[in-house]
């Protein structure tokens, strides 16, 4: 490692680092509070803020905390009492702000999250029942856009949100090469929602009626193609 010195407006620029943050570290203990900095000292403030992205003022405005509340998480043992905190710290925020929309008061949010504690989101990614947009796009050979047009139209089952990515049903993914499939032969999307609302119905006799009649029409098509087929050989 290099001795290069840093001045600390320098890094407060490189790491975007506002006055309280930057304070945030020196309370912490991560750095000293001085003008110049050391390499070594400046990959200490990087390791640490990427463990520790949020600091207080940051997660009372993005969850609309203020002093009085952000000391109930604190008195409650939600959270340390500390200035900077991890990805996983804040999640008790995140719960908080799920009941609020719920209707709850703030105290009652509280009691709620005393009793049941914080709720743990599923990892969609490791559930085999589920399969994320970018790799059902590469199994069916369907764009991603399409897929999404599809989703619009409710053609398809809407897909599940974990952390920011779509997440579908891997049942999806024969609904989507019959879609595929049916198109290529002229079948409309407006026929293909029409069967995929029966067979989803849960209605037995639907389903059966849907498939009985897609499957004569496909069985007619097979004729006439054979009969073009014919046809094309006697030319």
């Amino acid at each position: 490692m290099s001795n290069t010195v840093y001045q600390k407006d320098k890094i407060q620029r490189r790491l975007r680092l506002d006055d309280n943050k930057f304070m945030c570290l020196i309370s912490e203990g991560i750095i000293q509070d001085k003008l110049q900095y050391s390499e070594k000292e400046l990959e200490e403030i990087k390791r640490f803020l990427r463990d520790h992205p949020y600091s207080r003022d940051e997660i009372k405005r993005k969850y609309k905390t203020d002093s009085a509340l952000f000391d109930r998480f604190i008195e409650l043992g939600f959270i340390k009492n500390t200035q900077l905190f991890k990805e996983n710290e804040i999640e008790i925020f995140q719960s908080f702000v799920r009941l609020r929309r719920l209707g709850y008061k703030d105290e009652d949010c509280l009691t709620v999250l005393t009793e049941v504690g914080v709720p743990k989101d599923e990892n969609l990614a490791e559930n085999k029942l589920y399969i994320q947009l970018k790799d059902l796009s590469n199994q069916t050979k369907i764009p991603e856009r399409t897929i999404k047009f599809y989703e619009k139209e409710n053609l398809i089952l809407p897909p599940r949100i974990y952390k920011n990515k779509r997440f579908y049903e891997c049942r999806i993914i024969s609904e989507l090469e019959l879609i595929r499939d049916m198109q290529s032969i002229g079948y409309k999307l407006n026929d293909m929602a029409s069967f995929l609302e029966k067979v989803r119905s849960g209605d037995e006799t639907h389903k059966s009626e849907a498939r009985r009649k897609l499957l004569e029409e496909l069985e007619t098509k097979k004729n006439i193609i054979k009969k073009i087929q014919k046809k094309v050989g006697e030319l």
